[in-house]
């Protein structure tokens, strides 16, 4: 391995694949400490060709708890839709939510749709049709017959996915399972009040390393600790929001390592939240062979494991870009759990 290290001359580009590839080997081997040390490297050259700037997202986040209402959001929700079709499975990632989508879409009565920009494609639509139609507040100025006509568009989309549904019931629950859908929950509720809302929650520490250590494509945030936890306050203080202002019950928090200690516990009161009838394939989610495309395809085709529950951590000193980025959200305390 020092021969190959020495010896060749790679891009940027190929230093970095080779950085998390050799992470991912050290990491599997259980040795820790030599794993962490290519997934800095690997990190630190991928961040360097990024354009990346954290001040728009964590702004937004900060408008959204500013001038989102309860009143306002529960008034408007009394004109929703009353479609309990679609399911959101919200969150940061990996915080254990294909898993959860996994569980649910063994059910014969659920479709998961995997990561869509469905909902985006109809904000984007209503955005076009409705010049009242504002980035923070959409539907403050839209009449109930418009906000009614962008939940149709959004159960328009949903019903396209299905074409290639195989089983013999028709769904009655589609899976949204894009997780920056946490900063539109409150117009989810509004448009849809009985949709199901599904928030995957992991320990922080182990939810940003595991973000660390895998090479994302569209999480540019995940590149640098210090920013990655910055990200991580941020989205914790705007789901902290939701569960304020949004009657009890309308997010559903799934725990990670609550899911890993007791599979079928978590997955019946999963279930039954998302109002369905209780059935054992649920269990045998591993089994499925529905395509699942994100990071953790290999960890969905295997039965229940634990080992990525109190992953191996590097001394504080290291991590004290992330630890400071985290700020209180570093003990794991879930607000409203």
């Amino acid at each position: 391995m020092k021969n190959f290290r020495i010896g060749l001359s790679l891009s940027d580009s190929d230093r970095t694949d080779l950085h998390f590839a050799l992470g991912k080997a050290f990491s599997d081997l259980g040795a820790h400490q030599l794993s962490f040390d290519h997934f800095l490297t690997g990190n630190r050259v991928r961040r360097r060709y990024l354009t990346y700037d954290e001040k728009p997202a964590i702004n937004r986040a900060k408008q959204l708890c500013q001038s989102v209402s309860a009143d306002t959001i529960r008034e408007f929700a009394k004109t929703g839709h009353s479609s309990s079709l679609p399911i959101f499975i919200i969150g940061m990632p990996r915080s254990g939510s294909t898993l959860v989508e996994q569980v649910l879409a063994s059910h014969p009565e659920v479709y998961g749709a995997g990561e869509i920009s469905t909902l985006f494609d109809t904000f984007r639509s209503a955005a076009s049709k409705f010049d009242r139609w504002q980035s923070v507040s959409p539907l403050e100025n839209l009449t109930a017959a418009e906000r009614m006509s962008i939940s149709e568009d959004y159960l328009g989309r949903l019903h396209k996915l299905v074409s290639n549904w195989t089983r013999p019931q028709t769904p009655t629950r589609i899976i949204n399972k894009t997780l920056s859908n946490y900063q539109n929950i409150a117009l989810i509720y509004a448009l849809f009040p009985n949709a199901r809302i599904i928030h995957t929650v992991r320990d922080p520490i182990d939810t940003c390393l595991s973000c660390f250590s895998t090479f994302f494509h569209s999480q540019d945030f995940t590149f640098d600790l210090g920013e990655l936890g910055r990200r991580y306050r941020s989205y914790r203080e705007l789901m902290d929001h939701w569960h304020r202002i949004l009657p009890g019950g309308t997010i559903y928090d799934v725990r990670y390592e609550e899911v890993v200690e007791d599979l079928e516990q978590n997955a019946q009161s999963l279930i039954a939240y998302c109002g369905l009838t209780w059935d054992d394939a649920c269990l045998n989610f591993h089994k499925s062979k529905r395509p699942v495309r994100t990071a953790s395809v290999q960890q969905v085709r295997k039965p229940i494991y634990r080992s990525s529950v109190g992953r191996w951590r590097p001394d504080d000193a290291v991590l004290r870009p992330l630890l400071d980025g985290l700020g209180s959200y570093r003990r794991g305390a879930l607000e409203g759990v």
